[in-house]
């Protein structure tokens, strides 16, 4: 790899890592405050908790509506700087100018709807302000730093005939003709549907991970169809229930080779497919019977 290259990739590391840490804090400060919110309405009942004047009530709304927010907006960023391919660009300048036109130009992906108030306008304001400080970040880079810099895991953001030539693949392959939940009741030999919180409690991504490096697994597909992006990824990026409670409604995850998917229904089910995951499975989870969806 020559050394504009390596520095090519080494920025778009550090770029990436500056979002991902900054979605991170965003996630954290969240999950106390719904923690905060849910005891609160456990105390007063919801409809006082939306009525309330109080003013410990009113900051709490504030910073969980900003936080939100922030988080959405920094996920947007990212969407974008991964959808990079650091191989099209030759040069460094090119590829920081590039970076900074696509978050210049960039709009909020999510399709939550809020009903924080005024979350709208305060999104505005933010998105102008964390452009402003994202560009600021990547001119300031220090360029002799570029040399070396600690790698972090790989994701691509797929473009749109890489989801769509996956998802064609997917469908014949498991004769699945509309993705909304399409493997409860359908009763095949070589799929299994879980329940999905015996799922989370007991099976949870780490041992999956495990169980697809065991399968000799490196990179995996992982296709949102709720969501607004889709990704390749190293098997040490996959995950179902993030880490800050947050998950695709509808989505699979899958390899190239197509030997076996891992479906997230909207009904809270998780279906296994293909008969050596689901061996691994098998031996990871003694309990496994204990999970299955009996539709």
């Amino acid at each position: 790899m020559n050394e504009i290259m390596n520095e090519i990739i080494n920025m778009h590391m550090i770029v990436r890592k500056y979002c991902i840490e900054k979605i991170d804090n965003f996630s954290e400060e969240l999950m106390k405050n719904y923690k905060r919110i849910f005891k609160i309405i456990e105390e007063i009942g919801q409809k006082e908790f939306n009525e309330s004047k109080d003013e410990g009530i009113i900051n709490l709304i504030q910073n969980t509506t900003y936080n939100t927010c922030l988080k959405n907006i920094f996920k947007s960023f990212l969407i974008e700087i991964e959808s990079f391919i650091t191989n099209d660009y030759k040069l460094l300048e090119e590829f920081e100018v590039s970076l900074i036109n696509v978050i210049e130009s960039s709009t909020v992906k999510s399709n939550t709807i809020y009903c924080y108030p005024n979350y709208n306008e305060e999104e505005k304001r933010l998105s102008i302000i964390s452009k402003q400080q994202l560009i600021s970040y990547i001119k300031s880079i220090d360029k002799e730093k570029l040399n070396y810099v600690e790698p972090i895991f790989y994701r691509r953001v797929l473009a749109e005939n890489e989801i769509d030539y996956i998802e064609e693949k997917v469908r014949d392959k498991w004769g699945i003709e509309n993705f909304a939940d399409p493997f409860t009741g359908s009763h095949r030999d070589d799929v299994i549907v879980f329940k999905e919180k015996f799922f989370y409690d007991n099976i949870n991504f780490l041992k999956l991970q495990s169980a697809l490096k065991n399968l000799g697994e490196e990179k995996i597909y992982e296709i949102n169809i709720t969501d607004p992006a889709s990704y390749i990824m190293e098997i040490s990026a996959f995950a179902i229930f993030k880490q800050d409670g947050e998950t695709c409604l509808e989505g699979f995850w899958c390899s190239p080779k197509m030997e076996w998917i891992i479906y997230k229904s909207h009904e809270n089910t998780i279906s296994i497919g293909g008969k050596m995951l689901i061996d691994e499975v098998k031996t990871l989870i003694g309990s496994w019977k204990d999970g299955v969806f009996i539709y």
